[in-house]
């Protein structure tokens, strides 16, 4: 669905579309004005232009693995395949025909993924009891490396976002 929240008290539905997808756990979009589908029914990302935001157009996908949270910073895009328990890289250089420039297992299952304002560092989360929150140098995306992890007790944190040096 695209809802007009051009005014906040009063959000308007626009259209309602199922072609390409009728469910999706995530819907990141990048400051190109390009929207990445995550957790879908189908395998992987679905990538549409925004050009016309009202009528998104279908551009490409990624389909290598299950996909449930997405995050892009430049060209290069960070999915958790939380299935397959491994951190991806992903070049969209060419939205049409991404291409994977890393694949690093995780360990445990991976949930979701965010960037630091600064776009050099990323951070995972483990959906896992007794997980971790793990931090990565992505200041060369597709020479990605863990910089450090924390170990979760107690709740665990569906999604974290990075604010200046705290989380």
């Amino acid at each position: 669905q695209i809802v007009d929240l051009s005014d906040p008290r009063k959000p308007q539905l626009v259209k309602t579309d199922a072609t390409s997808f009728s469910r999706a756990s995530d819907i990141y979009i990048d400051d190109k004005g390009y929207a990445y589908i995550s957790g879908s029914e189908n395998l992987g990302i679905l990538v549409f232009t925004l050009a016309d935001q009202k009528n998104p157009v279908f551009v490409g996908s990624w389909s290598e693995a299950y996909i449930s949270n997405t995050i892009v910073s430049g060209n290069f895009g960070f999915a958790s395949g939380s299935l397959e328990k491994v951190l991806y890289v992903i070049d969209f250089i060419d939205r049409a025909h991404p291409q994977t420039v890393a694949a690093m297992p995780y360990g445990d299952s991976l949930d979701s993924v965010s960037i630091s304002e600064d776009g050099k560092t990323f951070v995972t989360v483990s959906k896992e009891d007794g997980g971790y929150i793990k931090l990565w140098d992505v200041s060369i995306p597709k020479k990605p490396y863990e910089l450090g992890r924390y170990q979760l007790s107690g709740a665990t944190p569906n999604r974290v976002f990075p604010r200046g040096k705290f989380l």
